[in-house]
């Protein structure tokens, strides 16, 4: 294949196109800088397959079954920065393949076959520019103790789902990776590779990932002692029942911790006070029954709050007093029947607040009184899923008018016998998407969200809806008014499941048959050929048209 006509060519994609086996030059072409060529089943790559284009810079050759690298291959390709090899089958990689990659600074091999033996001193010291490396489920076990003597400028480092049970993790994370940034190590089953001067070396840490390995929490605050600069913290699944309380008493930098899976049941108290600094907590899962009012009473700056899937039932006056720069708090299924108005402070109002997950909760909502606390007045996201609602009164939400997300799938919201059941709608003037599928409601008309102008998605399946001819409106409504069919989530087929020009999906508003429905719609050539779901039901049926097609 060539390129001489065009000097100023700089990128190629060619991804998942079958190429034949080449002998030679692959392309030519002095001035290309970047080239994908991902899953095009190459099995193999002569030696002067990148010979004629010397400047390329960036390199993607994921997913072709290339088994192994030989010598040779990149020599010619001095300037490429960033390389992909993912999902190669890779068993082995020759000693010398990356000899004249100097300039490299990006290098993937995760999901690989790297069992060995193999030399990686000799495969990695060639790289002396390399910051990123990502050697993600590559069957590594093992790394001589010079394995990166020469990286000196590695950022990140990913080791991620390979088994490095049997391995002294100290005798690779020497003094030479004093810039490393970023470590994941996670599902590597270290439990018995840990020691007190595993990570003793790498001062400048900003982000580690030690989530689902099992785990001690002695041993864990030995090892992470050294770590005074971390920013980010990853202990998901490590098996922690209990944490000392000065755990984190070097941590005050700290910024995102992850404690999510573990079986912490209720050992809080004062555990995050040395955290003045963080931003991010996620405590999902960790079976906690009981939160103290002083649980996070030092966190003053965050802005995500994870509880979900814990039983905590009923949350503590006060509880989240200081919290003013909290953006997003997520207590889905915790068990809780309404949130204490007290959580908050009354005097102030928590305008960075807009994001509210209160999924899978037995929410018991007062037709007198607001169910959310009133502090929160600047919500945009609230999802209310499976809560076992049947009817959300008006003034229930009448202070959290700039919502513009509702998630109500799953719930028993139900308008067959009082068709006010959706007349909370009218005071979300600035809503954009609202769920409203699985639920008990029979009658959809486009009236309803006179007053939603911003809507642009509308989910509605799984309700047992009537096959009046306000189904045939809502559609006119979509298309006419909305001037976009998609609005209503669901309704148009992937691309693989168009047939000519019957673009509509059945299921996005199936409807429950009726013997009688009104007037005549009619349709022009444009719509007549959309494929509704109601038109088995109302295409000759004599309904009156809200607008003509």
């Amino acid at each position: 294949m060539f390129f001489r006509e065009n000097p100023g060519l700089i990128t190629v994609e060619l991804q998942n196109n079958p190429l034949e086996r080449i002998e030679g030059p692959f392309l030519i072409s002095k001035s290309l800088l970047n080239l994908d060529i991902s899953n095009c089943q190459l099995d193999y790559l002569n030696e002067f397959f990148f010979s004629d284009i010397p400047v390329l810079n960036y390199l993607d050759l994921s997913s072709n079954p290339l088994v192994e690298l030989k010598s040779g291959i990149f020599s010619r390709i001095i300037s490429l920065e960033t390389l992909k090899l993912n999902h190669c089958k890779l068993t082995k990689i020759s000693k010398n393949v990356f000899d004249k990659l100097n300039n490299l600074k990006t290098l993937e091999l995760k999901d690989n076959l790297l069992i060995g033996p193999l030399d990686w001193s000799q495969i990695f010291t060639p790289i002396v520019r390399l910051e990123y490396i990502d050697l993600r489920k590559s069957g590594v076990t093992e790394f001589p103790n010079n394995t990166f003597v020469n990286n000196i400028w590695l950022r990140s480092l990913i080791l991620a789902e390979n088994n490095l049970n049997n391995f002294n993790l100290s005798t690779i994370f020497n003094e030479y990776l004093k810039n490393l940034h970023h470590l994941d190590l996670s599902f590597c089953n270290i439990n018995d590779a840990l020691s007190i001067s595993t990570f003793s070396n790498l001062i400048n840490l900003r982000s580690l990932v030690l989530s689902y390995n099992e785990m001690s929490a002695n041993v864990l605050q030995l090892i992470l002692s050294p770590l005074k600069n971390l920013k980010k913290l990853s202990l998901s699944n490590c098996k922690l029942s209990k944490l000392p309380v000065n755990m984190f008493n070097k941590f005050s930098l700290l910024e995102e911790l992850d404690l999510s899976l573990n079986p912490l049941n209720n050992v809080f108290k004062e555990l995050l006070n040395p955290l003045e600094n963080l931003i991010l907590l996620n405590l999902s899962y960790c079976n906690l029954s009981y939160l103290s009012k002083d649980t996070f009473s030092k966190t003053n700056f965050l802005k995500t709050l994870i509880l979900s899937n814990n039983p905590l039932k009923i949350l503590q006056s006060g509880l989240f007093p200081n919290l003013k720069h909290l953006k997003r708090l997520e207590l889905n299924n915790c068990y809780l029947s309404s949130l204490n108005g007290t959580l908050f402070k009354d005097s102030l109002l928590y305008s960075d607040l807009e994001e509210l997950y209160l999924s899978n909760n037995p929410l018991i909502i007062s037709k007198n009184d607001s169910f959310l606390p009133k502090q929160l007045t600047n919500l945009k996201i609230l999802d209310l899923s499976y809560c076992n609602l049947s009817y959300i009164p008006v003034n229930s939400i009448n202070s959290f008018g700039y919502i513009t997300e509702l998630y109500l799938q799953g719930n028993k919201l139900s308008n067959y016998n009082n068709d006010e059941s959706l007349e909370f709608l009218k005071i979300l003037p600035k809503l954009e998407k609202l769920d409203i599928s699985n639920n008990q409601l029979k009658i959809i008309v486009p009236e309803l969200f006179k007053f939603n102008p911003e809507l642009k998605w509308l989910k509605l399946e799984n309700n047992p809806w009537l096959c009046d001819c306000h189904i045939a409106e809502m559609w006119e409504w979509a298309h006419i008014v909305k001037k976009d069919i998609s609005i209503i989530a669901g309704s148009m087929l992937t691309q693989n499941k168009l047939y000519m020009l019957n673009s509509i999906n059945s299921k996005a508003l199936l409807c429950e048959n009726v013997k009688e429905i009104g007037k005549g719609i009619k349709f022009n050539i444009e719509t007549a050929l959309l494929n509704r779901t109601w038109l088995r039901n109302i295409k000759e049926s004599i309904c009156d048209s809200i607008c003509i097609l």
